[in-house]
């Protein structure tokens, strides 16, 4: 501990030393003694901060009481080791980003070459609300037990990984925000397309455990949103 205050003291001793070299206009130099000390106050009440805050007392005695061996590690091979972990982390998620994003590329391409019937019946079940999930009218029923005109039905279940939102893991959500004409044919022709990545979704998910949501936002407006899920999560909706 005598150790590790010295050094935090040192350090605050050398950047206090720089202190009449960045004033040159002061009078008098600080006496080194008054600096020393305010350097080693400073070292103690830091040491003292990181030892409440980072609990370092219980994790001994957690030691002591579990009787395992402490081994010491090499510092920059264990911060090397770090930012090996760290990059492929952010790998994987970057990864996944670039799959949908060229999915959607070439998805969207053929959504302009396709003038099949079948694409245009795509189309035309997105308007009708057979063909998309709307965030905001999922599982809304009448008195009488039928789903309410516009609404979805979708199997929604709680889970921990998605903070505990009710979600479907095969299937994403729209979310359309006010002002855009869901009727409008180019805002049904991406809806369409960009349908087909779902299962790209999913494979993300199954690949990389630690994946959240994933979102594909459209030029014309609307986000898509996996795994399906309404919107607002909570209270009535609007």
């Amino acid at each position: 501990m005598d150790t590790a205050i010295y050094r935090v003291a040192l350090l605050a001793l050398l950047a206090a030393t720089l202190v009449p070299q960045v004033a040159p206009d002061q009078d008098e130099d600080i006496p080194h003694n008054e600096v020393r000390n305010w350097a080693l106050k400073f070292g103690v009440d830091l040491w003292e901060f990181g030892r409440q805050f980072t609990k370092m007392n219980d994790i001994k005695m957690r030691y002591k009481d579990s009787d395992v061996d402490v081994v010491r590690k090499d510092g920059i091979l264990l911060l090397r080791e770090m930012a090996a972990e760290v990059k492929n982390f952010m790998d994987f998620k970057m990864n996944a980003v670039m799959r949908i994003m060229d999915s959607a590329e070439q998805a969207a391409l053929s959504s302009e070459t396709d003038q099949e019937p079948q694409a245009q019946t795509q189309i035309h079940n997105a308007a009708s609300g057979n063909g998309f999930y709307d965030s905001r009218h999922l599982n809304e029923y009448e008195s009488n037990g039928r789903l309410v005109e516009g609404a979805r039905e979708m199997l929604l279940r709680p889970m921990r990984r998605f903070e505990r939102l009710p979600v479907n893991l095969t299937l994403s959500s729209i979310l359309v925000p006010p002002g855009i004409d869901v009727n409008d044919g180019d805002v049904q022709a991406s809806i369409a397309w960009s349908s087909h990545l779902d299962p790209l979704f999913a494979n993300n998910m199954e690949r990389d455990p630690a994946l959240s949501w994933q979102y594909f936002g459209s030029s014309k407006g609307f986000l898509r949103r996996f795994p399906g899920t309404a919107w607002p999560p909570d209270g009535p909706k609007v």
